[in-house]
């Protein structure tokens, strides 16, 4: 853990060679909140790798297929004062100085070991410097690009040009058929938008928080422009910057809802890919509506406004990754400065938000009114129709 976090009750556990019908010893959370090493199949459960110490750590079963290497695992429990409440799964899994000291002398990612550093002194100033773009003698390799994608476990994604198969290019050679796949979905318009420079050169596909910190760390140090997109889109374009590194956060899929959080009422927790309708339909499972958007660091108007106020007036902690890679809780009684920048400072200024918890409201009364338009005659309605 980093910052004001510090590791409790952490032990180690060693795989022997497990076939596919081998029980393996993963970490999870019992009903009490407490760290065991068993866990039955069907159970989520954590699972850290020794040799990718970031490695997506989600399972499904009692059992891994096909594993025959040795592999160290931890059951970790973070402290309060990093994670209000409790974190999801994927929040628990971050970045320390110890996984750094294991990517920094492991041989396939000892390439970039200077590139995944945390900056303890960061520069609060504008950089007056322009980031290096694909083509720049000093933008990043191929092979630290797999550097790279070897310490993500993997979930580094290139993007490529969608009518990548109707040339011969470095994507893969001309497809006659996929081309005219393509040709085919697309409309004629008398407006046509040249798209070409705006998209990322990679993504990253975010499953735990130590990824969106080594995305961080690799485009700070890389001098790299950094985007942050979750499901939908920015009308300025802030989510889709030419040749950068976006950090996708749609597999962010998580809500928890919660019967009262530190003594303020009801509340919901939400991952950063969650949509607003997603949010509706849980909080109508649970009695109450939940007051939550995609705008949730740029104020969000809406049409409760003046009843319940702003949709950043509902926010009650983030969960974020700031600049300088940190991992850090920003409420009312931790970061209280960070907290009063997110609510209204505008996505993605202050740092990459994985998950946010947003009080309840009653569900209310409403009155609403319909107008139906049809083609009938002035001969054929009546003052019944009306």
């Amino acid at each position: 853990m980093i910052g004001d976090s510090k590791l409790e009750n952490m032990h180690s556990l060693t795989w022997q060679e497990f076939t596919k019908d081998g029980q393996a010893p993963y970490c999870h959370k019992n009903a009490n909140g407490d760290w065991n090493d068993e866990v039955p199949a069907g159970t989520v459960a954590i699972r850290v790798d020794k040799d990718r110490p970031v490695a997506n750590a989600y399972a499904t079963s009692g059992y891994v297929p096909n594993v025959k290497s040795r592999i160290s695992f931890s059951c970790q429990k973070t402290s309060p004062v990093a994670n209000v409440g409790s974190s999801f799964l994927y929040e628990t899994i971050q970045l320390t100085e110890e996984a750094l000291s294991s990517l920094r002398t492991a041989p396939k990612t000892s390439a970039v070991k200077s590139l995944l550093n945390f900056d303890h002194d960061i520069d609060t100033h504008a950089n007056r410097s322009c980031k290096i773009i694909p083509g720049d003698a000093d933008r990043p390799s191929q092979s630290t690009w797999s550097a790279f994608n070897e310490s993500l476990n993997g979930s580094l994604i290139a993007a490529v040009p969608i009518a990548a198969p109707c040339y011969e290019t470095k994507w893969g050679r001309k497809d006659a058929a996929k081309c005219n796949d393509i040709v085919s979905k697309f409309k004629t318009s008398s407006l046509q938008y040249l798209y070409a420079w705006v998209y990322p050169q990679y993504y990253v596909n975010v499953t735990t928080v130590a990824q969106v910190q080594l995305a961080i760390n690799f485009a700070r140090n890389s001098n790299i422009r950094l985007v942050i997109k979750n499901t939908g889109h920015c009308y300025l374009g802030k989510s889709s910057g030419a040749g950068s590194l976006s950090v996708w956060l749609h597999n962010l899929r998580d809500i928890q809802f919660l019967e009262d959080f530190e003594g303020k009422g009801s509340a919901f927790r939400a991952a950063a890919g969650i949509t607003a309708l997603e949010m509706y339909k849980a909080a109508e499972a649970n009695g109450s509506v939940g007051y939550v958007g995609g705008y949730l660091q740029g104020c969000g108007h809406n049409p409760l406004s003046g009843y319940y106020g702003m949709a950043v007036d509902s926010v009650l902690a983030y969960q974020v990754v700031t600049a300088d890679g940190q991992f850090l809780t920003a409420s009312e009684t931790s970061h209280s400065d960070l907290f009063w920048a997110l609510r209204g400072g505008g996505g993605g200024t202050y740092g990459v938000v994985t998950s946010v918890v947003v009080k309840t409201h009653p569900k209310i009364a409403v009155t609403h009114s319909t107008f139906v338009l049809g083609n009938t005659t002035n001969a054929t309605v009546s003052r019944d129709d009306i």
